[in-house]
């Protein structure tokens, strides 16, 4: 269980390092896309040698991985088109909330506890992301509107269903597909789908399939995601062990709001503000109030 938590730490640290891509993309004007689908393609290479029918996981777990891997795309996407016309904050916040889903699957499908400490945990990350999200409620985007609302809550409900299907094998694999090997395996199936919406996006739109000036963003976000994928998955199968599946999004999701406020200030330089240092406050006690459930 511990090894679980800990490793979901992880999940949540390497999960800014790609925040940050997209952030610096967004700024210097880079195309995303192209960096999301060539670090897809890269993600499945350390899988290569170690792929045969036997080796892949069963037809359901392997179509929920790839399914998962190509949301990240369209989550992306999504997030980007409703800060160009909203307010980037509260769609930062209401799409990130949507960790509460796997927790809920885990609860109604899954039979896993929730006493009242639980809960009380998922209310202060909750709580935790609304202030980050409200404090970065003036940075760019517009005011409310009919499409800024429509994207946001598809944004929210696509990132819902993706981190079910991403955790779902964690319940439903046998061992043999949970280690090292089996791990890679099932990150190569999630770099797969998002290369494969990647290429159907592109193929459908702008035919530019080169751009140079993305070599270190790829590279960054394939490193990370190759890390923050096998780090998830092994955190979301000791804790599906252990009878705690659920919790495995949120405790991750809280760790990178943490992380992104601490980097922010410290390495950013940027003014920690009263609600950016209570969201810390509050990530730790909800962790903590997830942890000490078990």
């Amino acid at each position: 269980m511990l090894l679980g938590i800990l490793s979901l730490v992880l999940t949540g640290s390497f999960w800014v390092a790609l925040g940050i891509v997209i952030s610096k993309s967004a700024k210097k004007d880079l195309d995303l896309g192209f960096i999301q689908g060539a670090a897809g393609i890269l993600v499945v290479l350390p899988a290569l040698p170690l792929l045969s029918f036997s080796s892949l996981p069963d037809v359901i777990s392997s179509s929920l991985l790839f399914l998962a891997g190509a949301g990240n795309y369209c989550i992306f996407n999504l997030m980007n088109k409703s800060m160009k016309i909203g307010p980037n904050g509260l769609t930062w916040a209401m799409i990130q909330s949507a960790f509460v889903m796997p927790f809920i699957m885990g609860i109604v499908f899954f039979s896993v506890p929730c006493p009242g400490v639980r809960l009380a945990g998922i209310v202060l990350l909750l709580t935790a992301t609304a202030l980050m999200g409200l404090s970065g409620g003036k940075q760019g985007g517009g005011g409310f509107s009919r499409k800024w609302l429509l994207w946001t809550v598809t944004g929210f409900l696509l990132a819902g269903l993706n981190q079910c299907c991403a955790n779902l094998p964690s319940y439903l694999l046998e061992q043999a597909h949970t280690d090292p090997a089996g791990l890679l395996i099932r990150t190569g199936l999630s770099g797969v789908g998002t290369a494969a919406v990647w290429f159907l996006h592109r193929t459908a739109g702008r035919k530019r399939l080169l751009a140079p000036n993305c070599v270190p963003g790829i590279l960054i976000m394939a490193a990370g995601t190759l890390a923050a994928s096998v780090t998830l998955f092994f955190g979301l199968d000791r804790l599906a062990a252990a009878g705690a599946g659920a919790v495995g999004y949120p405790v991750a999701m809280g760790v990178t709001i943490m992380v992104f406020q601490i980097y922010t200030a410290v390495i950013l330089r940027e003014k920690l503000s009263r609600s950016g240092a209570l969201s810390i406050l509050l990530c730790l006690a909800g962790i903590g109030f997830l942890i000490a459930a078990e």
